[in-house]
């Protein structure tokens, strides 16, 4: 589990993203992802920004890249990796107001096999 706080203007080091991640995103901030060679990879500058915070996202793995809190928001996630996912699907569960307020809006919930998943809030997981 990571935990990240970025004020506004602030610019993380390079780092890596190894794994997939299920992303909490508590408030939003404008930010630049650049790879290595300073080419920009995203910038959410001009987007409009996410609604109904904190939000939940899933992230994939990411090379190495400097982020860049170019917003006048802090930029704050908790992001949980995935570094071994179960093959078949996961559920977004909604959790009661009592475990909202103590362990935030992110639940995953593993299907039992055979368990039909084209309903809303299922994702596919591919075996890393």
């Amino acid at each position: 589990m990571l935990g990240t706080r970025i004020a506004p203007g602030d610019t993380v080091p390079i780092h890596t993203h190894r794994w997939p991640a299920a992303n909490l995103i508590n408030s939003w901030s404008d930010f630049v992802r650049r790879d290595v060679e300073c080419k920009v990879m995203v910038d959410t500058r001009g987007r409009l920004p996410p609604t109904g915070l904190p939000a939940a996202v899933l992230g994939e793995a990411l090379p190495a890249h400097p982020l860049e809190n170019a917003g006048s928001a802090e930029l704050h996630a908790v992001s949980i990796e995935v570094r071994t996912a179960p093959r078949g699907y996961m559920k977004f569960c909604t959790p009661s107001d009592d475990v909202l307020k103590q362990y935030g809006s992110i639940l995953l919930q593993r299907l039992p096999a055979g368990e039909d998943a084209s309903e809303p809030g299922m994702m596919p997981f591919a075996q890393i």
